[in-house]
C-alpha cells in the first residue's frame, strides 16, 4: 500500500501534468449532436438540386455510418470472445 504523502505526490504531479496539456476551454464543453444542425436548416430556399445534392451526400454519410458500426461490431464481437474464454 502507498503512503498518504506518495499519494497525495501522485496526485500532484497527475493534475500538474492535466493543467500542462493544450486543453482548450472548448475542448471541455459537451458536444453537440452532429443531426441538430441538418434538422433545423431551412430547406424551403433550396433549389430541387440542391435538395437532391443534400440527399446524395447525407446517402453516402448514412453509408460511412453504417460501415463504421459494422467494424465496431466487429471490434466488439472480437473483444467478447478474448474475454469468454
Amino acid at each position: 500500500m502507498l503512503a498518504r504523502g506518495s499519494a497525495n505526490a501522485q496526485t500532484n504531479v497527475r493534475l500538474r501534468r492535466f493543467k500542462e496539456t493544450d486543453m482548450k476551454e472548448e475542448d471541455l464543453e459537451p458536444r453537440k449532436k452532429p443531426g441538430l444542425a441538418l434538422s433545423s436548416q431551412d430547406l424551403s430556399m433550396m433549389s430541387i438540386e440542391e435538395l437532391e445534392e443534400r440527399i446524395a451526400e447525407m446517402t453516402m454519410e448514412i453509408e460511412r455510418c453504417r460501415e463504421m458500426i459494422a467494424v465496431k461490431k466487429g471490434s466488439r464481437a472480437d473483444a467478447e470472445s478474448v474475454f469468454k474464454k
